[in-house]
C-alpha cells in the first residue's frame, strides 16, 4: 500500500442527505449514541447541524433534569430553532415552575404535546 495514496472510507463515499439521516435516527433514540457518533468522524460530525437531527434529537437525559440544560444551551437553542418536542418541553417547564411564567411556559409544553 502506497502511503501517499489515503484510503477513501466508506463514509465519505455516501451522500450527505444520507448521513443526515443515519445520524437523525440514531440521536431520535439515544443521545449519548448520538454524541459518541458525531465525534467518531468528520462526516458525521458535519451532520450534526441538520435539520431532522436537531427536529428529533431525544432530549430524555434533560427531560429528567430540566435545570441541566444550562450547560447544553447552544444544542437547546438550535433544537427550539427546529421545532424538538423535548426541547420545547424543557423549555415551558422552566419558564412555568423556576421563572414563574405561566403563559410563557404554557406556551412550550402545548408546542411539546401537539
Amino acid at each position: 500500500m502506497d502511503p501517499n495514496k489515503a484510503e477513501i472510507s466508506r463514509l465519505e463515499v455516501l451522500p450527505q442527505d444520507l448521513l443526515g439521516e443515519i445520524v437523525a435516527k440514531i440521536g431520535a433514540k439515544y443521545a449519548e449514541d448520538y454524541h459518541n457518533c458525531i465525534l467518531s468522524c468528520k462526516e458525521l460530525g458535519a451532520s450534526a447541524n441538520d435539520e431532522r437531527v436537531l427536529k428529533t434529537l431525544n432530549l430524555a437525559p434533560l427531560v429528567k433534569k430540566p435545570l441541566s440544560c444550562r450547560k447544553h444551551l447552544l444544542i437547546m437553542k438550535k433544537c427550539l430553532a427546529n421545532n424538538n418536542p423535548d426541547a420545547h418541553y424543557i423549555k415551558g417547564i422552566i419558564w412555568y415552575f423556576n421563572l414563574d411564567h405561566c403563559d410563557v411556559g404554557l406556551h412550550h409544553i402545548g408546542i411539546a404535546a401537539n
